[in-house]
Protein backbone atom coordinates (compact mmCIF):
# COMPACT_ATOMS: atom_id res chain seq x y z
CA UNK A 1 0.00 0.00 0.00
CA UNK A 2 3.07 2.19 0.64
CA UNK A 3 3.87 1.76 -3.31
CA UNK A 4 0.12 2.77 -4.29
CA UNK A 5 0.39 5.55 -1.99
CA UNK A 6 3.62 6.86 -3.34
CA UNK A 7 2.07 6.30 -7.02
CA UNK A 8 -0.80 8.19 -6.14
CA UNK A 9 0.92 11.50 -5.12
CA UNK A 10 1.85 12.29 -8.93
CA UNK A 11 -1.28 14.43 -9.82
CA UNK A 12 -1.22 12.56 -13.47
CA UNK A 13 -1.67 8.93 -12.08
CA UNK A 14 -4.53 10.26 -9.19
CA UNK A 15 -6.30 12.33 -12.15
CA UNK A 16 -6.81 9.09 -14.34
CA UNK A 17 -7.41 6.58 -11.02
CA UNK A 18 -10.61 9.01 -9.80
CA UNK A 19 -11.52 9.12 -13.01
CA UNK A 20 -11.19 5.08 -13.81
CA UNK A 21 -12.71 4.74 -10.23
CA UNK A 22 -15.95 6.99 -10.66
CA UNK A 23 -16.56 7.90 -14.05
CA UNK A 24 -15.17 4.66 -15.66
CA UNK A 25 -12.36 6.95 -17.44
CA UNK A 26 -14.71 8.78 -19.23
CA UNK A 27 -17.77 6.75 -19.82
CA UNK A 28 -19.62 8.72 -17.44
CA UNK A 29 -19.98 12.11 -17.38
CA UNK A 30 -22.16 13.24 -14.07
CA UNK A 31 -21.95 12.71 -10.54
CA UNK A 32 -25.54 12.38 -9.11
CA UNK A 33 -26.25 11.99 -5.68
CA UNK A 34 -30.01 11.81 -4.00
CA UNK A 35 -29.84 13.76 -1.01
CA UNK A 36 -31.32 11.60 1.78
CA UNK A 37 -34.27 14.12 2.71
CA UNK A 38 -36.76 12.85 4.85
CA UNK A 39 -39.40 15.02 2.67
CA UNK A 40 -38.33 12.64 -0.26
CA UNK A 41 -38.80 9.29 0.78
CA UNK A 42 -41.68 8.78 -0.50
CA UNK A 43 -41.59 11.08 -3.88
CA UNK A 44 -42.08 9.46 -7.29
CA UNK A 45 -38.70 9.87 -9.21
CA UNK A 46 -40.02 12.57 -11.40
CA UNK A 47 -40.30 14.59 -7.77
CA UNK A 48 -37.14 14.01 -6.26
CA UNK A 49 -34.20 17.17 -6.40
CA UNK A 50 -30.80 15.09 -7.56
CA UNK A 51 -27.62 16.73 -7.20
CA UNK A 52 -25.57 16.55 -10.75
CA UNK A 53 -21.75 17.17 -10.75
CA UNK A 54 -19.46 17.11 -13.89
CA UNK A 55 -17.07 14.44 -13.89
CA UNK A 56 -14.21 16.56 -14.34
CA UNK A 57 -15.01 18.86 -11.78
CA UNK A 58 -15.41 16.18 -9.30
CA UNK A 59 -12.09 14.28 -10.31
CA UNK A 60 -10.29 18.15 -9.79
CA UNK A 61 -11.98 18.45 -6.32
CA UNK A 62 -11.32 14.96 -5.29
CA UNK A 63 -7.21 16.10 -6.58
CA UNK A 64 -6.60 18.91 -4.49
CA UNK A 65 -7.25 16.82 -0.98
CA UNK A 66 -4.14 14.63 0.81
CA UNK A 67 -3.07 11.03 -0.34
CA UNK A 68 -1.30 9.30 2.36
CA UNK A 69 -0.91 5.80 3.82
CA UNK A 70 -2.10 4.83 7.35
CA UNK A 71 -0.69 4.43 10.53
CA UNK A 72 -0.94 1.67 13.11
CA UNK A 73 -2.38 2.66 16.09
CA UNK A 74 -2.55 -0.32 18.74
CA UNK A 75 -0.25 -3.12 18.93
CA UNK A 76 -2.23 -5.46 16.40
CA UNK A 77 -2.49 -3.14 13.96
CA UNK A 78 0.18 -3.01 10.68
CA UNK A 79 1.54 0.41 9.21
CA UNK A 80 0.46 1.47 5.16
CA UNK A 81 -2.50 -1.29 5.47
CA UNK A 82 -4.76 1.36 4.18
CA UNK A 83 -4.58 4.08 1.44
CA UNK A 84 -6.19 7.44 3.01
CA UNK A 85 -7.97 10.84 1.36
CA UNK A 86 -8.41 13.12 3.35
CA UNK A 87 -9.87 16.84 3.22
CA UNK A 88 -8.10 18.69 6.70
CA UNK A 89 -9.10 16.39 9.33
CA UNK A 90 -11.91 14.48 7.16
CA UNK A 91 -11.46 11.49 5.86
CA UNK A 92 -12.80 11.26 2.29
CA UNK A 93 -12.67 7.75 1.24
CA UNK A 94 -9.72 4.52 1.61
CA UNK A 95 -8.40 1.34 0.15
CA UNK A 96 -7.88 -0.88 2.50
CA UNK A 97 -5.33 -4.01 2.31
CA UNK A 98 -6.87 -6.88 3.65
CA UNK A 99 -5.87 -10.84 3.42
CA UNK A 100 -7.65 -13.80 3.43
CA UNK A 101 -5.53 -16.87 4.85
CA UNK A 102 -8.37 -18.97 2.84
CA UNK A 103 -7.21 -18.08 -0.60
CA UNK A 104 -3.48 -18.68 0.15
Amino acid sequence: MRELSQELQNPHILKAFFMKVFFDAGEVDFLVILPSDINQVKAHINQKEFHVFDADECVSIFCENDCLHSKKRAWNQMDDQKVIFRNSNIQLGEIELRTDPSMG
